[in-house]
This record gives structure tokens, C-alpha cells and sequence, in this order.
């Protein structure tokens, strides 16, 4: 028995069998979109030839809004760490709870880390020493601390979510290492500072969430080199000046979002909320296409 594939939305219920954590030569495991109410045993760790291991969409409620499902829950194991063939996790709504185990860094084949919508908390330090990782989600969980400046070794990134958790400190500069990453999401975070200037260095980016976190400062020039952007959300936060025309220009831009004042003599192309002009706000945005100044 090579694999468990082909087994996702299937109804299946209960606790992940303890047996299977004894086929060593399992390399896939995929037992997503069930209903699954299990923790993950220690004894992963014996699966040495795993490459991908799926168990998403395992936390279920009903129509009524009541849970069916608790989906996998309980923490991630320490000995996830043996598992040094593991292309994929996948975890994401579920209950896991806990902090990221630190040897989750020694996955150095892991291209896939996919965490959102569960309960973990703490810091994703060790996230950075997993250094082929390609697509990074953790968005909706109750992760702290700074965003460590390690990040920008992650230089095969094409997305990282990181919005919806409790991250706190300045944005480091060497997020802007990150020349592959085409989708970057802060946004809902506690965020203070101003945004990098080497942001602009963000040469393959189209997509960049900051909204609702505490950031301050000017929006920087920079981000008008990035040719590739079609979507900035900047709203909820405490910028002064206004959006430099280099940003405004960008041919590929197609959406921005701001806390906005515009000046009644002032059009804004398929703005979406109404604007209340006698607002004095310190920050314009007088090329948004959306402005929002709840």
C-alpha cells in the first residue's frame, strides 16, 4: 500500500486509524472533506516516505449552525519533523490548537503549508527555515509576536497569508526579498510602522493586503515599480499624504482600497461606499477605486 487517495468527501467519520500510521511505505495521505473528529498521532513520524498528507475541511456544522465535526483537532506532533520527503500539509478548517512545532522547519522538501481556520497560536518562527516553501497559509488563526525578519529567506514564496492573527511590531524590510510572491496578505493584524520601501523590489507581486492594521507614514513611491500589481487594499489604517501618482499610474492596477478623503471636485472611477467629503482625514486617496472611512 503506497497511498490513501481518493478518500476525500466521502462521509467518512471517527478518529484516524492507528494502523495506518504502521504502512511505512504510505507516501499520500489524503482524507479531506469528511468528517473526521480525530488528533493527529505521535506515530506519524514512522511515515518516512510520506510526501503529502491532506486533511482539510474535516470541522463540520449543519444547516442549524451546529457543529457535526470537530475535524482534527489537538496540536501538531513534534516528530512531524521526520517526515523529510513531505512535499504538502495540509491541515487548513480544522480545531488544531497549539503552537507550530519547531522541527516543522525541518521539512525541507515542504512546498505546500496550507494552516488556515484552525486555533493556533504563538510565534511561526521556525516556518522560515522550511526554505522551498511556495505556498504559505495561516490566515484566521491567533498567531502573535513580530513577523520575523527570516521570513525573506523564504525565497521560492509565490503566496503568503498571513491576515486575521494577532501579529504585532513593524512589517520587516526583508519581506521585500521576496521577488516570487505574487499574492501578499497582512491585512487584520496589529501592525504598526510605516510600509517598507523595499516593497518596490516585489517585482512579480499582484496582489497586496494591509488593511485594518495600524500602519503609518506615507505610502512609498516604490510600490509604483511594481508592474505587476492589480490589487492594493490599504483601508483601516493611519497613513498621512496622499497615494504617489506612480502608484496611481500603474497600468496594471485594477483595484485600491483606502481610507479615503476626496474633494467634491474630485471623481472617483466605480467607487463602491459613499465618501463623505467634509471628512479631514490627514491621508487622501484621490485615485482609489473604493474608499472606506468606517
Amino acid at each position: 500500500l503506497n497511498s490513501v487517495r481518493y478518500l476525500g468527501n466521502n462521509n467518512i467519520v471517527g478518529q484516524i486509524p492507528s494502523q495506518l500510521y504502521n504502512v511505512a511505505s504510505l507516501t499520500v495521505i489524503d482524507i479531506s472533506e469528511n468528517y473526521l473528529n480525530s488528533t493527529i498521532g505521535s506515530e506519524l513520524g514512522n511515515l518516512n516516505q510520506l510526501t503529502e498528507l491532506d486533511l482539510h475541511d474535516n470541522y463540520k456544522k449543519n444547516d442549524d449552525g451546529q457543529v457535526e465535526s470537530f475535524g482534527i483537532h489537538g496540536s501538531i506532533p513534534d516528530t512531524i519533523g521526520s517526515l523529510s520527503l513531505l512535499t504538502e500539509l495540509r491541515l487548513d478548517n480544522n480545531y488544531v490548537e497549539g503552537t507550530l512545532p519547531p522541527t516543522i522547519g525541518d521539512l525541507q522538501s515542504l512546498e505546500i503549508l496550507r494552516l488556515e481556520s484552525n486555533n493556533f497560536h504563538g510565534s511561526i518562527k521556525a516556518v522560515a527555515n522550511a526554505k522551498n516553501l511556495q505556498y504559505l497559509h495561516l490566515w484566521s488563526n491567533y498567531f502573535s509576536g513580530t513577523i520575523s525578519n527570516s521570513i525573506g529567506e523564504l525565497s521560492q514564496i509565490v503566496e503568503i497569508f498571513l491576515d486575521d492573527n494577532e501579529f504585532t511590531g513593524w512589517i520587516p524590510s526583508e519581506m521585500g526579498l521576496l521577488s516570487n510572491a505574487k499574492y501578499m496578505s497582512l491585512g487584520l493584524n496589529d501592525l504598526e510602522g510605516v510600509i517598507p520601501d523595499s516593497f518596490g523590489s516585489l517585482s512579480s507581486l499582484e496582489r497586496l493586503d494591509l488593511q485594518g492594521n495600524n500602519l503609518s507614514g506615507e505610502v512609498p513611491k516604490e510600490i509604483g515599480n511594481i508592474l505587476t500589481l492589480q490589487r492594493i487594499r490599504l483601508e483601516g489604517n493611519q497613513f498621512s499624504g496622499d497615494i504617489p501618482n506612480k502608484v496611481c499610474t500603474l497600468d496594471s492596477l485594477k483595484f485600491l482600497s483606502g481610507s479615503c478623503e476626496v474633494a467634491a471636485a474630485t471623481e472617483v472611477t466605480d467607487a463602491t461606499v459613499a465618501v463623505d467629503t467634509t471628512l479631514e482625514n490627514s491621508w487622501t486617496c484621490n485615485c482609489c477605486t473604493v474608499c472606506d472611512d468606517s
